[in-house]
This record gives C-alpha cells, structure tokens and sequence, in this order.
C-alpha cells in the first residue's frame, strides 16, 4: 500500500467523472465494524438482485449486490463500482474501483488491459472481481489469456487468484517471490506455485512472442519489488506504485492539497514518491530500470492508482515524455 501512504495527505478524485464512468453506489456508513450483507430479497427474474449492509450503526444503505465482493476485505468494504474506460480503441482499457475509501477520499486501484495482437487479453493488477467488473472485462474484444500480479503491494495481487478462477484458462504471470508471500487471513488469496502460476522473467517475453516486456525493480532490503510491464500493441506501460498522477484534481479536492501534490511531484504529472527515495538508495538498479523503461517506445502510461491512461488524448500530455521527466534523476 505504499501509494496510498505517499498520497495520503493530497486528498482524492474532483468531482468531475470521464463518461465512461459506471454511476456511484451509495457510501456505505459504518463506525467500528465491517458491513455484513445479507439478502434483502429473493432474486426477481430478469432484475439486478439488492443487498442489505447493516454495519456496527444503524446506518444502513442498499446496495447493488453485482457491485459487492466476498472475498478478501481490502477497504472500501461492502459495494465496490468498476469503471470501465477506454484508453485506446480496441487497444486499450482500464478497469478502476475506489480505493481506499469511496468519494473524494478515494485514490482509486486500476487494473490495465492490453489487447495482445494474437487477439487476447492481458490483464494487469485485476481489481475486485465482482459481477460488474467480470461482466465489463468480459465486454472487451477477447479472451482474458493472461493475468499479472505485478508486485508484492498486496492491493496489487490479492485479488489475483479470484479472477484467475473466472478465466480458468489464463496464465498467471507473478512478481518474483510473491508465491512465498502469505499474509494473515486472506485465505484463497494466496498465490500459490502450480502448474497455471509462473514468475515474471525472460520466459514471460519468450511465452508472450516479445509482444511484452517487463522492467523489474527491487527496492532496499527486498521489501518493495515491482515489475512494470510494457505492452507493444498497445504502446502502453503499467505500473502499480513505481509511478502515478493526478490529472484531473484526482485525490487533491482542496487548494491545500493540490499543493502537495504538486510538492511531490504528482498532481497534473506523473510522480514517483514511492520510487524516488528507493531508487537513491539503489542508485545503479535504479538507474538500470530507469534505462530499460525509457528504451520502450510507448505513448500511455497508467499507474495503479490515480488517473488511467495517461496519454496526449486523454490528458494533452505524452506518456513517454512524462515517465522522463519524472525519472530524469535516474536518466542524467
């Protein structure tokens, strides 16, 4: 979760929402405990089925049960609304929930999807597989082929095994070391080794017919570790927290907050303040990352969090030329 930490005190997401944008479910109230879901009434034919949360309060709110998720309680807890924006037509998709709350607080988790040019699907960093998002994703021109758990960020890979289990047939390519990861109480979310599971590497571009490539970045000590992959057909890079921005008051609602934003580099430009101080510390890893990156030809970047699909369509500014401004203290 080092995203939401270095962007905690910038706030979250303008008012202003892209027209793709999936209408709002109501915030769940809650004070002291999770929401617990129960049905508020027997499925009618042919009408979304409703839920009840009723929290530790007696607030309570009814919510669309295509948007709530079962699995593992990464926060907001109880309904979560997918967005599905298109990056590059045909190309191009990102699939966005609220995270770590819902409304201005939000900093949003984005999941990338890349057509491949054999007319599959890779999906990058999946969000919270609920039946909103599994219906858009599968909406898409393509079969899902392959899934990747980028990093050892948990927002980033719990929700790995989930939608693997809706698309039985994808490859799961994980973050070096991540099958040895186990956290306390996430079950099923536990990537385990098998025979669908293989590591980010070279066999990744050889599998893939070079159609993708990675840069792997392994911070101090072995804690932080993220590999950002470049999409060829798409032109596109992904990230989880090595980089993101702000470009459309995202997370920064008051003045206050824009400020900081822009003090650490993210707000109306893509930023690095998870990298910056990791990769001093690791000046020639950093430097060897920084190298490969820059050497991708690509137009788009989209960071885990924040804006999706940063490119001169969307946002007037160039993905590439962006990533080396932010990098250039890696680069000179």
């Amino acid at each position: 979760m080092q995203a939401q930490q270095a962007v905690r005190h910038c706030g979250r997401r303008a008012a202003g929402q892209p027209a793709s944008v999936a209408p709002r479910t109501p915030t769940l109230r809650r004070r002291r405990a999770a929401c617990e879901c129960v049905a508020a009434a027997p499925r009618s034919s042919g009408a979304p089925r409703r839920v009840r949360c009723a929290a530790a309060s007696t607030d309570t709110a009814v919510v669309d049960e295509r948007r709530v998720f079962s699995g593992v309680p990464l926060p907001p807890v109880g309904a979560k609304a997918t967005q599905l924006v298109e990056v590059k037509p045909g190309l191009l998709w990102a699939l966005r929930q609220d995270f770590p709350e819902a409304g201005p607080a939000s900093i949003w988790l984005n999941c990338s999807v890349a057509k491949l040019s054999s007319g599959g699907l890779l999906v990058y960093s999946p969000v919270a597989p609920t039946p909103e998002m599994l219906d858009a994703l599968r909406s898409l021109p393509g079969a899902v082929e392959h899934i990747v758990a980028p990093s050892m960020s948990p927002e980033h890979w719990l929700y790995v095994n989930a939608t693997a289990a809706a698309f039985p047939d994808a490859t799961v390519w994980v973050c070096p070391g991540l099958t040895e990861v186990n956290l306390p109480g996430i079950g099923d979310a536990k990537i385990s080794a098998g025979p669908r599971v293989r590591t980010i590497g070279p066999d990744m571009t050889a599998a893939l017919g070079g159609e993708v490539d990675f840069a792997l970045f392994v911070g101090p000590l072995g804690l932080f570790k993220e590999a950002v992959l470049y999409a060829r057909n798409a032109r596109a890079i992904f990230s989880g927290d090595l980089f993101f921005g702000a470009f459309e008051d995202e997370g920064m609602p008051t003045a206050l907050q824009r400020r900081i934003g822009g003090v650490v580099g993210i707000y109306k430009r893509i930023g690095c303040p998870v990298a910056f101080l990791q990769m001093l510390l690791k000046r020639d890893e950093g430097r060897e990352w920084a190298a490969k990156v820059a050497g991708w030809d690509f137009d788009t970047a989209t960071g885990g969090h924040l804006s999706a699909g940063i490119n001169k369509d969307r946002y007037g500014v160039d993905g590439r030329e962006a990533f080396m401004e932010s990098f250039k203290f890696m680069l000179q």
